[in-house]
């Protein structure tokens, strides 16, 4: 389990999110997150595999949370009716 972050195929991740994400500027934003590349001991390294951690996707995490959040707000939002 340790390493399964670092073998995730990308391509095939992009495919199962926009299964479920249907925003295309959402998916085209987390594949161009995927394929920005990493700087390791000042060397830049392109990616092909493997999906980065940390900050960023806990930043995406704690926005998909706000968004149910919303969400759950709207739906249970008071009516009123006036005549």
């Amino acid at each position: 389990m340790e390493k399964f972050f670092d073998t995730v195929n990308q391509s095939r991740l992009i495919e199962i999110i926009s299964d479920t994400v249907k925003d295309s500027g959402v998916v085209s934003l987390i594949d161009k997150y995927l394929k920005a590349g990493v700087v390791v001991e000042q060397k830049f390294d392109k990616t092909y595999l493997g999906v980065p951690r940390g900050a960023a996707v806990t930043t995406a995490e704690q926005y998909h949370a706000e968004q149910a959040r919303h969400r759950t707000r709207v739906e249970r939002a008071p009516v009123c009716a006036v005549r």
